[in-house]
């Protein structure tokens, strides 16, 4: 069986979100969240249901260059034999994410088909977005959707006696013949106040 590229985990690994959100040498900082992030907020008034579009709480995609720089930022550190394993790796990872992101792009643009592999990957694959603005809603939004992630995580771990983050050992390789890996353990993603 392949193994599973880690932008497809749904468990992310804190390295790799850290990187992305605080690193120096990443000149665009962003979030590493799923596309779950993004619903609209719906509010039920007897039998209509009205959605509530609050531009202000979204989150917004790097556009096509800035996902451009990302990964050449993130393959100049991969390349960079002065920088530690884990930082190699993460940087791999977000070179990879960044580089899949920009592909659909380029595909919607030119009104093609994007295609997962799985149609889980479409709602659970990392995805960049801009780092929110400090004192923002959408900034308000992401602390409270990556502490309640936190919190659902942990409840998982402890109800299936910690089996269900096992499967995010597949983060440690970007791919088969990479000799960049993270090392153990997995390092489970924090709230963003807490990078």
């Amino acid at each position: 069986m392949a193994e599973k590229y880690a932008p497809e985990a749904t468990v992310k690994d804190r390295r790799v979100q850290e990187m992305a959100y605080t690193s120096a040498d990443i000149t665009i900082k962003t979030v590493t969240e799923t596309v779950s992030v993004q619903p609209e907020i719906a509010l039920k008034d007897g039998s209509k249901v009205t959605a509530i579009i609050d531009t202000d709480t979204k989150l917004t995609e790097p556009s096509k260059d800035k996902l451009e720089d990302i990964e050449l930022e993130s393959r100049s550190i991969k390349d960079n034999e002065l920088k530690s394993d884990n930082e190699r790796a993460a940087a791999a990872i977000l070179e990879s994410i960044a580089k899949k992101q920009k592909e659909i792009k380029e595909k919607i643009e030119r009104r093609e088909k994007v295609r997962f592999s799985r149609s889980a990957d479409m709602f659970s694959s990392i995805v960049l977005y801009n780092k929110p603005e400090v004192g923002s809603k959408a900034e308000a939004k992401i602390e409270l959707y990556s502490a309640l992630k936190e919190k659902h995580n942990d409840y998982l771990a402890a109800r299936f006696s910690g089996n269900l983050l096992s499967f995010s050992d597949k983060l440690l390789k970007k791919d088969a013949v990479s000799d960049k890996e993270l090392s153990l353990p997995v390092e489970k993603a924090r709230k963003y106040s807490d990078l």
